[in-house]
């Protein structure tokens, strides 16, 4: 009953609106939250029933769910969507999905403590515990190096030990599967009238052309031709910057987080998305 009178007490004096608005890693944070206690378990659990009851036991090699994630990424009117903010953003995905592994591992760790596996299983736990708890974005495990330990674990439990909760193994080699180093795929979103701007500023720096009397296709002929790199660092506008930045963050994401961390660019509201998706 004390216990009741407080969470009542405590409900009657928080405020149901925020004094600050979210900023977008907030609201992104938020709703990491749902990725490692719902979908997580969930998305697993559907995938394994399919495995068991449908496919015979047999391995389903491609990720039947794909998450997306669209805070930290949005930039279409946002913002307050920087480029800092989309990497901190994709930091915590990887973060979070390294530490649900972490904790499948150390449970896994007190049951398959049998000679040839308890060693392996105890070096993956490290290596997961040190690139969650212990690196600055440093990780100390590949995403194949994992898998193809957890395959090898395995292996032995079904050769040596009578396949000692192989389907706990199972179940975490499905999460692998589906949601790699990266939990969700985070979109890159932005308005084409920015990058229609972002363009011709490109076009009018690195060249002596007249921007106003050029087609589209002319700018993306010259862009894709005229051995240009652009650099944000160039160009004095704010949005500009940003945009060749979010552009660069692809391939930095990508390489921290594998190649699903970052894979869709949506440009959106323009007859000419065409055109602009041949230079990005």
């Amino acid at each position: 009953l004390l216990g009741i009178k407080q969470l009542l007490a405590q409900l009657g004096k928080t405020p149901f609106i925020q004094n600050e608005k979210p900023n977008p890693y907030d609201e992104a944070v938020s709703l990491i939250w749902y990725l490692e206690n719902v979908f997580y378990e969930t998305a697993g659990e559907m995938v394994h029933y399919l495995e068991k009851n449908l496919f015979n036991g047999n391995s389903i090699n491609n990720p039947l769910i794909k998450l997306g994630f669209w805070p930290g990424g949005d930039r279409d009117g946002n913002p307050f969507v920087t480029t800092e903010i989309t990497l901190k953003v994709a930091d915590r995905l990887r973060t979070s999905i390294l530490k649900c592994y972490y904790v499948e591992m150390r449970n896994l760790k007190r049951k398959l403590t049998f000679p040839g596996v308890d060693t392996l299983v105890s070096e993956l736990e490290q290596k997961l515990y040190r690139s969650v708890f212990y690196s600055k974005g440093e990780i100390f495990i590949t995403l194949d190096e994992f898998r193809k330990q957890l395959k090898k674990i395995r292996s032995i439990i079904i050769e040596q030990h009578q396949s000692l909760y192989v389907d706990q193994l199972d179940a975490l080699l499905i999460k692998v599967n589906l949601f790699g180093f990266h939990f969700a795929t985070l979109d890159i979103r932005q308005d084409s009238r920015i990058h229609q701007k972002v363009i011709d500023e490109i076009v009018q720096k690195y060249t002596d052309k007249d921007v106003s009397s050029l087609k589209n296709s002319e700018k993306v002929e010259i862009l894709m031709t005229g051995n240009i790199t652009a650099n944000p660092d160039d160009f004095e506008d704010e949005i500009t910057r940003e945009t060749l930045k979010s552009v660069i963050n692809v391939k930095k994401i990508q390489q921290s987080n594998g190649e699903r961390g970052m894979h869709r660019y949506i440009i959106s509201n323009s007859d000419t998305v065409e055109d602009v998706m041949n230079v990005f």
